[in-house]
């Protein structure tokens, strides 16, 4: 007779009572007793806690995972059992705690401290009660047939108001989960399946195993203005860096990293020079990045970029590839440097200056410029609570530097170019 025991369960003030069967598998081999799925360890030899039961049957550990008994690695991490040999996928229990997909979350979370030896009694009781509430039997429950036999009904028989409170659990069963439906149609016998196995297997991929959570991390890409003489020297070994800067010379036609060594910096601050170099730049961050701080790029959580900084990101999320990326960079940097050619002008950066401030000093500068047919000064990007990009004629532009310069603003300099009115007609 299989050995059983009874469990009772208290959740939310009520009481549950389960049966727990636990079929025993020994291994004279090995002196080692393994309850199946891994809910118990009897053990006679302490050293049979990094045995392995057969070549296709991995260590006690890697049980307890794959079946979500955190309470149990926890003992076996206590006891010295080994949780660092992979089995023959080449997964260590560690790993195995993200690729199975037989456990929830919450589970992943209790087997990844458990696995560190760190799951707390409160966290082991809480494993155990969502394990029973996971995998209870929604039907008739033995214990209350069993109460029915003892007071004296026939054996599998109910009073009228227990077979009312079943019937609606079932018809609630039956309408939002799996229910005892008749099947429509008889089912094929096992000689009808046989004989169809000829056919071609399904080409449905599986779905992904899954994976680490995201760490709290951000990667952030700047835009045009930025740039400076000597950028990408220190990631110029970088074997992806290498190739490139190799695809880049053949899409954008110039050498990306001569002008960035040498400049000059006039050179390097144009439009149409600046924004594929800086595109580029920022990819070349996520290659150095990966040099040593690879897990955060592969788990990050987000990322976001200002302006220009907004193609890099989508490439780093790998939404583009880095060749499309870099054409709809080269077009967009080409059709903005056409539009301030057809009218002289600037941008700069203010910082220290709140935004009503600002915003009287761009109409004084706007006001100033008497040469420009159209004079333009505005606020371009909101930087942060006190640092804005403004953009607009030159010379209205230089007469906000020292506007900005006289309101003992932190720092008031040009930058490059930023989306006015004076590109509007050229927006991509």
């Amino acid at each position: 007779m299989e050995p059983h025991i009874h469990l009772a369960v208290e959740v939310n003030g009520r009481t549950h009572t389960s049966i727990l069967r636990l079929h025993v598998v020994r291994f004279p081999l090995f002196a080692t007793g393994h309850i199946t799925y891994a809910d118990l360890l009897l053990t006679e030899d302490p050293d049979g806690f990094s045995t392995q039961t057969s070549f296709s049957h991995p260590r006690p550990a890697w049980y307890a995972v794959r079946y979500g008994t955190s309470w149990c690695l926890q003992w076996l991490v206590e006891h010295g059992a080994d949780t660092t040999t992979p089995d023959l996928n080449g997964n260590t229990p560690g790993q195995l705690v993200y690729l199975n997909n037989r456990n929830d979350q919450p589970e992943m979370e209790w087997l990844e401290a458990a696995i560190k030896g760190e799951l707390t009694d409160k966290k082991n009781q809480q494993a155990q009660e969502y394990k029973l509430k996971k995998w209870r039997f929604e039907g008739v429950d033995e214990t209350l047939m069993s109460d029915a036999f003892d007071s004296g009904l026939q054996q599998g028989g109910l009073d009228d108001k227990a077979e009312d409170w079943l019937d609606k659990n079932k018809a609630k069963q039956r309408k939002y989960k799996t229910g005892d439906f008749a099947d429509p149609y008889p089912l094929p016998p096992p000689e009808e399946l046989w004989a169809k196995m000829d056919l071609p297997r399904s080409t449905i991929p599986r779905p992904p195993a899954k994976s680490k959570p995201p760490l709290p991390v951000a990667m952030l890409f700047p835009g045009q203005g930025s740039q400076y003489k000597g950028m990408l020297q220190n990631c110029l070994e970088i074997p992806a860096v290498e190739k490139m800067l190799e695809q880049a010379d053949k899409i954008l036609g110039w050498s990306v990293k001569q002008l960035c060594l040498e400049g000059p910096e006039e050179r390097l601050a144009e439009t149409k020079y600046c924004q594929p170099i800086m595109f580029i730049a920022g990819v070349a961050g996520v290659e150095l990045m990966k040099q040593t701080k690879r897990e955060m790029v592969d788990r990050v959580q987000a990322v976001a970029g200002l302006s220009l900084g907004e193609y890099t990101a989508l490439c780093a999320a790998g939404v583009l590839e880095f060749e499309d990326g870099l054409q709809l960079v080269k077009l967009r940097a080409e059709a903005m440097q056409k539009a301030t050619d057809l009218v002289p002008q600037a941008m700069c950066s203010v910082a220290g200056l709140d935004r009503n401030t600002v915003d009287r000093l761009c109409r004084e500068a706007k006001d100033l410029d008497k040469t420009s047919s159209t004079p333009v000064c505005q606020v371009a990007n909101v930087l942060f609570p006190a640092g804005f990009t403004c953009g607009g004629t030159k010379i209205a532009i230089d007469k906000l530097c020292e506007l900005a310069t006289k309101a003992r603003t932190r720092w008031a300099g040009a930058t490059g170019r930023k989306q006015t009115e004076l590109i509007e007609d050229r927006k991509i």
